[in-house]
């Protein structure tokens, strides 16, 4: 994959952000970071997320939190995405990711996915999967999981893309 041009945007919905197209991408270093709120290792990444939005995010770097539909609801009492019982509308779920950006502070858009095609085309079997894009628009590093030496490649992948 290294190399490769990235894969068209196929999105359905943007929350806790503005929407972008892949004109808005040109010229940026992104970070396609793909996470679900049901995920303990994507959740361990957030800290690091939030550590790069804030020291590269005005030199260039873009983050998208690539993610899907899971029927969950945000739980007000509790302060926490919960799964339902019974089905979500999607402007539901819509609004507990932006609730769910806020409860952990992160401030980099989310992407709810159209369909498979991204995934299938960066092999997601496993997430948290990031996958890292230079200013070209083509791939310079995938990382599967979460801990400290994935954070260490990214972060200096990212310096050395700026």
């Amino acid at each position: 994959m290294i190399g490769q041009e990235a894969a068209p945007l196929a999105i359905e919905a943007w929350v806790n952000g503005d929407a972008m197209t892949a004109e808005d991408l040109k010229g940026k270093v992104v970070l396609l970071d793909f996470w679900a709120v049901w995920c303990g290792p994507c959740i361990a990444t957030f800290p690091h997320l939030k550590h790069l939005q804030e020291a590269y995010g005005e030199k260039g770097l873009v983050i998208l939190g690539l993610t899907r539909y899971y029927n969950y609801q945000w739980n007000e009492k509790a302060k926490r995405a919960t799964r339902s019982q019974t089905p979500v509308e999607k402007t539901d779920e819509q609004t507990m990711l932006t609730e769910f950006g806020k409860s952990h502070e992160l401030n980099h858009r989310f992407a709810i996915q159209s369909d498979n095609s991204m995934s299938e085309y960066y092999g997601v079997t496993g997430i948290p999967h990031v996958v890292l894009l230079d200013r070209e628009g083509k791939v310079q590093l995938m990382r599967v999981g979460s801990g400290p030496q994935n954070s260490m490649d990214v972060e200096d992948k990212i310096k050395e893309l700026l």
